[in-house]
């Protein structure tokens, strides 16, 4: 029984460093252009305008949505999660869409890890290393040309 608990020790310690080695890769290349890539699009612009209201005013509101059932003062869209979260980016310097976008590619280090350790516990090592691998490297036609498919 002890040489399954140690091999099962070792594994462990490989898919952490593989997630780590992962995790600086994906961290490495989303930074680098993170207030460049993507361009701001009007979904960027509705989806902060409630957060940095939060952030400023502290209201979960949305100028944007003045006069549409009171969205400036009661903001019932979306799911407050995300808003929170870039609410509490914003109050760091710098007050910006990279500090926002932080928030993203926060959440896809998450998705990596969560998705990486569940395929690898539920199937095996080498599953949780081909999760991990599409994760970063399969470009679906919806992720656009450049950039890896979990950028912001």
């Amino acid at each position: 029984m002890k040489t399954v608990a140690i091999e099962g020790d070792r594994r462990g310690q490989w898919l952490g460093l593989w997630l780590v080695a992962l995790t600086a890769f994906y961290l490495a290349v989303t930074a680098a252009n993170l207030a460049n890539y993507r361009p701001i699009s009007g979904d960027d612009i509705w989806i902060l305008s409630a957060s940095h209201k939060l952030a400023t005013q502290g209201v979960f509101g949305s100028d944007l949505y003045a006069g549409f059932f009171n969205a400036d003062r009661h903001y019932f869209i979306s799911l407050p999660g995300v808003h929170l979260l870039q609410a509490a980016a914003l109050q760091l310097p710098g007050n910006d869409l990279v500090n926002a976008r932080w928030v993203s590619v926060g959440s896809g280090a998450v998705l990596l890890w969560a998705a990486t350790v569940l395929a690898w516990r539920w199937y095996g090592l080498a599953a949780g290393v081909v999760t991990s691998l599409l994760l970063l490297f399969w470009q679906p036609a919806l992720a656009g040309p450049e950039g890896v498919p979990l950028s912001p």
